[in-house]
């Protein structure tokens, strides 16, 4: 049944594997491109974290807080029940821990010098209801704060492109498989010559290589007939 179908089946597996090595592929460039996506947008931690750090060192009130994260389009959470339901429910995108330094000038009886402050900080990014929310924590006190420039990653655009190749090589093996119908047939066809049916017509209007193959044993066939009626008139 395979042998006889061989090219049937050839042309299947070759979909099959294709099929299968672009799901692959855009796969794994979905994982790296949405990698790619978390780590730049966590890198605005860095503005947070030193307009908190500001405010904790100066002792600044909530105002004015707000007043600066507003500028980057940032919004303190305060609402304790949000607060839980996105710790509890929200998706951690990325977390690090580390520390900070800043070097401050101070003076005593004798003189100016310079003394290296260390704050352990650590950032987590969270996605909750397709907001990204910033959890900044610090030895002193922590702060959760939206992003309401920021989104989710979103995988739509690259959805498209995968249905389409997807679409493009099924379509490109069912017209194969569509140009394979006659070649099947034909095999049918020899198959009931072989038999003794002298009178089967292999003769086709097709134009292309199956055609013109068709058209040839047509040719023969005809021959044959002729021979062999030539013969059995003696």
């Amino acid at each position: 049944m395979i042998k006889r179908h061989a090219v049937l089946f050839t042309v299947l597996f070759a979909l099959v594997v294709s099929l299968t090595s672009l799901s692959a592929i855009f796969w794994e460039f979905y994982k790296l491109n949405k990698e790619q996506y978390i780590n730049h947008i966590f890198t605005k931690y860095s503005v947070i974290t030193q307009i908190y750090r500001e405010h904790q060192q100066r002792q600044s009130s909530e105002i004015m807080l707000e007043a600066n994260l507003a500028v980057y389009n940032l919004e303190v959470t305060k609402d304790e029940k949000l607060k839980k339901e996105i710790f509890e429910k929200g998706k951690v995108l990325k977390r690090e821990g580390f520390k900070s330094f800043k070097t401050s000038l101070l003076i005593n009886d004798k003189g100016l010098y310079t003394k290296n402050i260390v704050t352990n900080l650590r950032a987590t990014m969270i996605q909750y209801k397709r907001n990204i929310y910033f959890h900044i924590e610090t030895p002193s006190g922590d702060i959760l704060i939206k992003d309401n420039d920021l989104k989710p990653y979103s995988y739509i655009n690259l959805l498209y492109s995968y249905i389409t190749i997807f679409m493009i090589i099924s379509l490109s093996f069912i017209l194969i498989l569509q140009r394979l119908r006659p070649l099947i047939r034909l095999r049918k066809k020899i198959e009931l010559y072989g038999n003794g049916n002298m009178d089967i017509s292999f003769k086709t209007n097709r134009e292309d290589e199956i055609g013109a193959v068709a058209n040839e044993l047509e040719n023969a066939r005809q021959k044959i007939n002729t021979v062999l009626e030539s013969v059995h008139s003696f």
